[in-house]
């Protein structure tokens, strides 16, 4: 897994220097509703009628009342790091997700790398508390290098 997190290392250097929120042109989560990763049945695409921009992105929502449930707490349902890959967040790398590989953790949403290299899910699940750690100090220190929140 330590090859993987160097490839794909590589391919965020070449890219340049990445913003704080994963988006495809301003859309996050890939179109995901946020908040249906909460509920049984676990993520679904969002209306592209019903949305909200918050921060520096647009969420879509399968409904009115999840924007509003969103809006209310919008700490509880967005994504941990900006909505990259929490794995690859521990080595302060971007990468892209799979918008359905994810776990919650407390209640907080975290996405995972999951292609052709391979599913990152697992590697984090078995160092969850020292990746957890690594992640969270990386992304703290991106963001106040960046004069982000």
């Amino acid at each position: 897994m330590h090859s993987l997190v160097l490839f794909l290392s590589m391919i965020a250097v070449l890219a340049g220097a990445e913003p704080l929120l994963n988006s495809d042109h301003g859309l996050a989560l890939h179109g995901y509703d946020p908040v249906t990763y909460q509920l049984p049945g676990g993520p679904q695409r969002g209306d592209p009628a019903i949305t909200a921009v918050v921060g520096d992105g647009t969420y879509r929502f399968a409904s009115t009342g999840h924007r509003d449930t969103l809006l209310a707490r919008p700490d509880h349902y967005l994504p941990a790091y900006g909505g990259w890959c929490a794995y690859a967040m521990a080595s302060a790398d971007f990468v892209d997700v799979d918008p359905k590989t994810f776990k919650l953790i407390d209640g907080r949403l975290y996405l995972f790398y999951n292609g052709w290299l391979g599913n990152t899910l697992t590697a984090w699940n078995k160092d969850e508390a020292g990746l957890h750690a690594k992640a969270d100090a990386a992304w703290s220190k991106l963001v106040t290098e960046r004069g982000g929140k």
